[in-house]
Order: C-alpha cells, then sequence, then structure tokens
C-alpha cells in the first residue's frame, strides 16, 4: 500500500520520534518515515538515513547504504552532505582514512571516504 504522506511530512514525522518531540523516541519508526521520505528524494531525509545506517541507528550499520544515501544527498545538492564530502575528501586527519564527525559528548570519530572524489 502506498503512502499519502508527502516527503515533507515524514520526514518531519521521524524528526519527531528520532528526537522524541511529542512521542516517545523510536529509532526503528524514525529510520523507516526517513525512508519513506528518501526513496521520494527528500535530501535531508537521505541525510538523516545516511547517517542512521552509518551510526546504526534504528538500522543495522551498513557503510555500503550509508554511501549510497550520502550519494543521492550530495547530487540533489545538499549543501551540508556537500560539505560533509569535501571535508572527508579533503582532510588528512585519520591517517588518511577520511574526515572527522563530532560525537555528542564532543570528541571526534572518523568517516570513511565513502563518497568517491
Amino acid at each position: 500500500r502506498r503512502s499519502r504522506a508527502t516527503p515533507e511530512a515524514q520526514y518531519l514525522v521521524a524528526n519527531c520520534l528520532a528526537e522524541g518531540e511529542g512521542v516517545a523516541i523510536d529509532a526503528r519508526a524514525a529510520a523507516d518515515c526517513y525512508g519513506k521520505a528518501a526513496e521520494q528524494g527528500h535530501a535531508e531525509a537521505q541525510h538523516h538515513l545516511a547517517y542512521g545506517y552509518f551510526d546504526g541507528e534504528g538500522v543495522p550499520r551498513d557503510l555500503e547504504a550509508a554511501a549510497g544515501w550520502w550519494r543521492k544527498d550530495v547530487e540533489q545538492g545538499h549543501a551540508e552532505a556537500q560539505y560533509n564530502q569535501k571535508k572527508r575528501t579533503a582532510s588528512r586527519a585519520c591517517a588518511g582514512r577520511g574526515g572527522t564527525r563530532p560525537t555528542a559528548r564532543g570528541s571526534r570519530i572518523c568517516l570513511p571516504r565513502l563518497i568517491p572524489e
């Protein structure tokens, strides 16, 4: 059955589920909603879904899936994705493995170079 919700509505519901805004936090349901919006071309949802796959939040950790969603995100001209791609490919801070991403505690983790230069 096809959803009648717009990609933007699905994205907004996903944000509420991911952040616990008015509902209990549910990473799986958030990933599902991000996925529905992402499949319809919603760039911000693609961005969140890519990080979900990268971090294994709401979906199994899958670096290939993360790379695929980041590629789609970059191709659509999503500014943050393009910035992150440039940062990953330009950074040598992680011994040639890519750039870094801040963690919740303020430290940084290495991001693999998933998107071709």
